[in-house]
């Protein structure tokens, strides 16, 4: 992304040189920044040549703020999607003077997305019917994500209990590393060490939750092992400091895929796998997962803080976290 910024600028820079004629100026004061997921950041940032990465469109700004801050800018965002690997991040520098606006805005009747997802391709389908592809970003431990999107639609991990949840037996007498379960609610195909396959234990505190990898099964003693100690410390949010028999459910594992619309995520040969829905076909789906943590940072300080700027008609999708 600095890459990005870097060459950005550059642009705008050259653009400021010869901003009267190579922007949109509105007025003397106001000048139109246009961006679109079909444009090219060598562009001018005009309507007819329009920028192609919000990036290259908000450097474009600082190099006009950075000429006058006596001035209003609007950057309009085209219809489509502009997918980031970092959040957007404005600060004062991003602020003109008082009394002026910078405005992020969509264009007209446009729906612009601000996307922090990765599309993922190179699916093959295999002979339970299931879709997979290998991801090298995941295998090589750059990337992993907990969620999934097809179609625009959030698509569940597969998990156990596919609905609701189960309620631990006893805690370990440490309270922390493990607990027993009760006949049935792991299922039996996990057992042993399943410390590389990406399962994760989700246990519900009163007010908060914990996820942790699962180490251990043992089925001879019902009991479950996990990668970290469950909550925060020893003397808060222990497995049953308020609750006896708190609730829980495991996901990630390809033994629990067993329903239309799940997927599992094998950390370690970077395998997705999706159990696709009716009428969905291997080339005919666009599956996302979030990337970048955050999308949008604006951080001032008490005696510089960020004024001026507007986001208007903007819509957020495909956030990371974890």
């Amino acid at each position: 992304m600095k890459g990005l910024l870097i060459r950005g600028f550059c642009l705008a820079a050259g653009i400021c040189i010869l901003s009267a004629s190579a922007l949109c100026v509105e007025t003397a004061e106001h000048f139109s920044i246009h961006v679109s997921p079909e444009g090219d950041d060598e562009n001018a940032g005009t309507e007819d040549a329009p920028l192609q990465t919000l990036q290259a469109a908000q450097a474009a700004a600082r190099a006009l703020l950075a000429e006058d801050l006596e001035r209003s800018i609007t950057v309009r965002l085209g219809d489509g999607v502009y997918r980031i690997e970092e959040p957007l991040e404005f600060g004062p520098e991003d602020s003109p003077a008082e009394g002026h606006t910078v405005v992020w805005a969509a264009g007209p009747e446009g729906h612009p997305v601000i996307s922090g997802g990765r599309v993922i391709d190179g699916w093959d389908e295999n002979e339970d019917g299931t879709f997979s592809a290998v991801i090298d970003a995941v295998r090589d431990g750059d990337w992993r994500f907990r969620e999934l999107f097809i179609d625009g639609e959030r698509r569940h991990r597969a998990r156990f209990p596919g609905e609701g949840f189960s309620r631990i037996d006893e805690a370990g007498e440490d309270q922390r590393t493990n607990f027993t379960f009760h006949d049935g609610d792991i299922p039996e195909e996990l057992s042993g060490d399943v410390s590389d396959t990406g399962l994760e234990l989700v246990f519900f505190h009163d007010w908060s939750i914990t996820r942790t990898g699962v180490s251990e099964i043992n089925h001879e003693e019902n009991r479950l092992y996990v990668t970290h100690p469950v909550g925060q410390s020893a003397n808060h949010y222990r497995i049953g400091h308020f609750e006896p028999h708190p609730r829980y459910y495991i996901e990630n594992h390809r033994v629990l895929l067993d329903t239309p619309g799940e997927w599992h995520l094998d950390e370690t040969t970077g395998e997705l796998t999706y159990w696709p829905k009716d009428g969905e076909t291997i080339d005919g789906i666009e599956a996302v997962a979030p990337v970048s943590q955050g999308l949008m940072h604006v951080r001032g300080a008490s005696n510089e803080p960020v004024r001026g700027l507007n986001f208007r008609g903007l819509h957020f999708a495909h956030s990371a976290w974890g």
